[in-house]
């Protein structure tokens, strides 16, 4: 497994989405699968440009296949799949792979952030 940075968290249960999202101000998710192409050509740009976030943002990644119990309750149906929450609120989503978009989400979550930080 490569080694994840420390705000990173790999899970695969309902449990521990609940206890991320209730225990940070500000998290993305990052859903994806093995036998995903888009999902594996946008790894390395995505870890590229999440490295550059504040330590506080919290980063949850899952596989699909493993973790049905939060495809489920969060109703993914595609991959790749990014989600935002903010105070435990889920509040943007994107299905895509076009890395201009991305990197828009991420910035805007950023930008979200650093404003709720200045509050």
């Amino acid at each position: 497994m490569s080694e994840l940075k420390e705000n990173m968290h790999e899970i695969t249960t309902l449990e521990e989405l609940n206890i991320l999202i209730q225990n940070n101000k500000c998290v993305i998710l990052k859903a994806s699968a093995v036998w995903c192409k888009p999902c594996k050509l946008i790894e390395p740009f995505f870890n590229e440009i999440i490295s550059c976030l504040d330590n506080d943002i919290c980063i949850i990644k899952i596989d699909l296949d493993k973790a049905t119990e939060i495809k489920r309750k969060l109703r993914i149906q595609a991959v790749p799949y990014m989600a935002n929450f903010f105070n435990s609120q889920l509040t943007d989503i994107i299905n895509t792979s076009n890395k201009d978009i991305i990197r828009k989400f991420i910035n805007k979550t950023e930008e979200k952030y650093d404003m709720l930080k200045s509050n």
